[in-house]
């Protein structure tokens, strides 16, 4: 298997493989549970712009985290309240 994971010629569409899989698996969740999937959003793309692209890395286990950490919280309170019925 190693022979053809290094492969010159396929070595990028290896490489991109975790944002693909990311993009098909989050974009379904965030249409289908809108209400629960703003928080995470926001408070991801704010760390991201508040931290910036360059420190974004050595933070971002952190970061990922306190999103989880918040977007539970967040959930909580929002079906407490009964926003999330429908």
């Amino acid at each position: 298997m190693a022979p053809l994971l290094s492969n010159p010629v396929l070595k990028p569409g290896f490489d991109n493989i975790t944002p693909a899989l990311l993009g098909a698996i989050t974009l379904p969740q965030l249409f289908k549970a809108k209400k629960l999937a703003i928080t995470p959003v926001i408070i991801a793309l704010g760390a991201y712009l508040i931290i910036g692209p360059d420190n974004f890395r050595s933070v971002q286990s952190y970061v990922l985290i306190s999103v989880m950490a918040l977007s539970v919280g967040v959930a909580y309170v929002m079906h407490k309240r009964g926003l999330l019925d429908k």
